[in-house]
């Protein structure tokens, strides 16, 4: 049943209450009314945040299944990637060992240690196995024996270092020399020990020497000359400002000079008179530096008496 207000002035201690009592009940229903506002305005921020959460969710589901997406593929172009690095260079080295191995029966027959060397070399040199195949190939070519060629792909490899070039063109050019001088007793590691040595003394470069030895090399073994012997001239060329190809050719041509039969008639009374000039020297204390021809009849040690003259 509801309360009938009643109207009756209220008196407290001799005052009308009235007032004051209307004013506190008003400035209660203000305060209700502002804790109600409130509510709402938390309510609404709370429906907002709700909202914004599931956005960030979906957001968040969203980016990640593409990030999925990406990693998944990124790891078939990796897998992909890795499987070249490790493939291709794989059939890079069997054809190479192949293909050495096709030259001759005796290559075939000995497959397996190739590929065996082949290996190691990869392990202990910066080049790969394909690169030792066909070091060793080119190596081949130019006359050394498999084992040979095996053997002598490092020594092709501390020229390229030397020189820069390609492992295969070192091969070869080591090769070529080996397949002129190789009855003197030289060793590869001896050319390059050579070729090292006359590159700082005579400014030439590989290639430069290359050019010179190419000229020369052939004749020079005709005429009892170690490549030793030969590289020491081209040196000495190379130090009076010869240019190497040209220094190449004007041994090529003194060598043959001397092979006439006039210019051979010369050289051999000279050297009777140099072996009395050295006999007498000897009796001195003091020794030629050469000898043009040594005892059964052959050229001596040509380059020491040529730059001894120079």
């Amino acid at each position: 049943m509801p309360l009938t207000p009643i109207n009756v002035p209220l008196r407290i201690e001799g005052q009308d209450a009235t007032g004051p009592a209307v004013r506190g009940l008003n400035n209660v229903a203000r305060a209700g009314e502002r804790a109600q506002a409130a509510i709402g305005g938390v309510g609404v921020t709370a429906n907002q945040m709700s909202r914004a959460m599931d956005n960030a969710r979906r957001a968040a589901f969203r980016y990640t299944y593409y990030a999925l997406i990406a990693l998944r593929a990124g790891q078939m172009l990796l897998a992909a990637g890795m499987q070249r690095f490790f493939i291709e260079p794989t059939r890079e080295a069997e054809e190479a060992i192949v293909r050495f191995a096709a030259l001759s029966d005796e290559a075939r027959g000995r497959i397996e240690e190739i590929t065996e060397a082949a290996i190691e070399f990869a392990m202990r040199t910066p080049y790969a196995i394909a690169d030792a195949a066909k070091a060793m190939e080119n190596l081949y070519r130019t006359g050394r024996s498999v084992k040979e060629a095996m053997e002598e792909a490092y020594d092709a490899a501390n020229l390229a270092v030397i020189s820069g070039r390609e492992l295969a063109t070192e091969a070869t050019f080591l090769g070529e020399i080996m397949n002129v001088f190789a009855r003197t007793g030289i060793t590869a590691t001896q050319v390059v020990d050579e070729l090292a040595y006359a590159m700082t003394q005579s400014k030439y470069t590989i290639p430069e020497l290359q050019a010179a030895l190419e000229n020369a090399m052939s004749v020079a073994i005709g005429f009892n000359q170690t490549f030793e012997q030969t590289i020491a001239l081209i040196t000495a060329f190379g130090r009076a400002g010869v240019p190497a190809r040209q220094a190449g050719n004007m041994l090529r041509r003194i060598f043959a000079r001397m092979g006439m039969p006039k210019v051979n008639e010369f050289f051999m009374t000279l050297t009777e008179a140099w072996n009395e000039m050295n006999a007498a020297a000897i009796e001195a204390g003091k020794t030629l530096p050469a000898q043009l021809y040594t005892a059964e009849g052959k050229f001596g040690d040509l380059s020491r008496a040529v730059i001894a003259s120079a």
